[in-house]
This record gives structure tokens, C-alpha cells and sequence, in this order.
């Protein structure tokens, strides 16, 4: 049986638990973005494909004008433009954030958290009392929303918090593997997360990565604090992995951070 998630790729039907009353997200204000243009190719001669890398979530009135743009600088007039936005951590052609399809008339669909609700998770993160191990957002292709690591009464949960306000809570199983430290449902199945030395959180089933998230500091009075640290439990379990942890200095300064065994 796979994890939740997994089936989270497919479906967004999940029973939640409680509802929470949630922070209140500060106000989104308009303005212009940088952006970079990763690709630009044509199919014949009337569609064109563009992937647009941005800094960061912006809201539906800037990706209007970027792709306004991206648009009013063809050379020639095509019937369909299709502009693909990205996210810095997100790779080319595995799922975009957001979508601007002329066709021949602009339509916006923005399919990944928006910036309202990227400010909601920092707002709901900043008073979480609970002992994290980490906190991430999750996009396509798995379910988006808020994904949380962390250990209560010596247990280890993930909660995900969708974006329609479904909750799943599952426990844990910790091991540690090569690339950082392993999790596994308690109740069986393939899928699994693994939080590199990095910080970075894969969501995998069996060998296959299916996304990757991003992670959200854990803020405490504005400031940044260091995670909880990962130790060994009862349920360790040493386990190969198919990644290779980071090398860079960085990485293992936030290694020791994150990591102390």
C-alpha cells in the first residue's frame, strides 16, 4: 500500500482532520519581477513554447505582463503561445508553477501555491511550537501544499497540509541513508521522504523521485532557528539510497545544523 502522498500525485480526496484557524497573511503587494527566458522553441508555424524562470511566486497581475511581453516580442505572429513559468528550484519540463496559454486570448492558470498562500505557510511556520525537524512546500507534480517533519512523545509524524485545507498526519519511521536521513509511513509501502544533507526534501516511491520540495525557515520572533537536530530512535534502519549527499562546504556547515547523530 503506498503512502498518502503518492496518492496525492493522482487524487486530492483525503479525510483531514480538524480544522485550524489559520494566521493571517500579509498583504501582497504588485510588483515587477525579473525573470529569465530558459527556452524559446516553435512547433511549425503556429505554436510557439516558452519557459519563463522567475525569482520567485509573484501574483497573477505579473505573470499578466510577463507574458504580455514574452508575447509582444515574437517576430512573427503565431496562433498559439504557450509560456511555462518556473520557480528556481523547479526543473524545465518536469511540471511548471503556473501557465499563460494565448489561444489567441490570454488565459492564466497558476498551478502550484500561490503567493498568498506561500505567505500563509511562513505565517502558520513562524508559530509553530512543535519540535520540527524541518518544514516544506510541495509542488507539482505532488499535491501542493505544507509538508512538516517533526517528532512529538519520542515519534517521528509528517503532516501535510493541503491547499484545500485537508490535513494527513502519518507516523514515522527514521533511518539514516547516504544521502541524509530517511522516512517511512509506519504504515508500509514504497514511498517514502528522504531530507538530504542539504535540507532539501525528496518525496520518493521506491528508487523513483517523484518531486521535490522547498524548504521554509523555521522562524521564531522574525529570527531564524536551527532545526531540530536528527538522532537515532528505536526504529533505525540503514538503508542504501540513490542520491549522493552534498560535498560543498555550505552544505556541511547546514549539515551540522540539521544532522547531529
Amino acid at each position: 500500500m503506498r503512502a498518502s502522498w503518492v496518492a496525492a500525485v493522482v487524487i486530492t480526496a483525503f479525510v483531514g482532520g480538524p480544522a485550524v484557524a489559520k494566521p493571517k497573511a500579509p498583504a501582497v503587494a504588485i510588483q515587477q519581477a525579473d525573470y529569465r527566458v530558459a527556452a524559446d522553441d516553435v512547433s511549425g508555424e503556429a505554436r510557439r513554447y516558452v519557459a519563463v524562470v522567475l525569482p520567485g511566486r509573484v501574483i497573477e497581475a505579473e505573470l499578466t505582463r510577463i507574458a504580455d511581453q514574452v508575447r509582444n516580442k515574437e517576430k512573427v505572429p503565431f496562433e498559439r503561445t504557450l509560456v511555462n513559468f518556473y520557480l528556481p528550484s523547479m526543473k524545465i519540463g518536469q511540471g511548471a508553477w503556473a501557465t499563460a496559454a494565448f489561444n489567441p486570448n490570454l488565459k492564466i492558470s497558476i498551478i502550484g501555491l500561490r503567493l498568498d498562500e506561500e505567505q500563509s505557510a511562513l505565517a502558520e511556520a513562524a508559530i509553530d511550537k512543535r519540535n520540527i525537524i524541518g518544514s516544506w512546500l510541495t509542488q507539482s507534480p505532488s499535491a501542493p501544499g505544507r509538508l512538516t517533519l517533526y517528532r512529538e512523545q519520542a515519534k517521528t509524524f509528517a503532516e501535510w497540509r493541503l491547499r484545500d485545507g485537508k490535513r494527513i498526519v502519518e507516523e514515522q519511521l527514521e533511518s539514516k541513508v547516504r544521502a541524509g536521513r530517511r522516512f517511512d509511513p509506519v504504515s508500509g509501502g514504497t514511498a517514502h521522504y528522504i531530507v538530504t544533507w542539504s535540507g532539501e526534501l525528496e518525496l520518493r516511491d521506491a528508487e523513483v523521485l517523484i518531486a521535490s520540495a522547498e524548504r521554509l525557515p523555521t522562524v521564531v520572533g522574525g529570527a531564524e532557528r536551527p532545526a531540530a537536530p536528527l538522532t537515532r530512535t528505536a526504529a533505525v534502519r540503514s538503508r542504501p539510497a540513490n542520491t549522493k549527499s552534498a560535498s560543498s562546504d555550505a552544505s556541511a556547515k547546514l549539515s551540522e545544523q540539521l544532522f547531529k547523530f
